[in-house]
């Protein structure tokens, strides 16, 4: 969890995180991809009260994920997917984009 903490997560918070994606594979082609990730995250603390498992609260924590820029939030669910093991491979069975590849068609898009 201590590669959490750039994010100025706690360690509850960085499980609450890695708990309410497991077995999630995001559209990232999705412009509302950074939204839907945040609401991934408030949907798991109502439907399956992860606040109360990981005594986290959910108005900072979801403060928080708001004031990540884009990057920032990929950087974040890369960690997560490495967390739980999931590789490209994965994203690219499903046809979908994965973070790590999303980062770099962002760092593509600027230059």
């Amino acid at each position: 969890m201590e590669a959490f903490k750039k994010f100025e997560l706690n360690e509850n918070e960085a499980h609450l995180i890695c708990d309410s994606l497991n077995g999630t594979l995001m559209n990232f082609r999705d412009l509302m991809w950074k939204h839907n990730f945040i609401s991934n995250i408030i949907e798991s603390i109502e439907l399956f009260g992860l606040d109360g498992k990981w005594l986290v609260n959910e108005e900072i924590l979801v403060n928080k994920l708001k004031s990540l820029s884009e990057y920032e939030t990929l950087a974040l669910i890369t960690e997560v997917e490495a967390f739980w093991g999931t590789d490209e491979r994965r994203y690219q069975m499903f046809g979908k984009l994965s973070p790590k590849a999303k980062i770099k068609e962002m760092e593509n898009d600027s230059n």
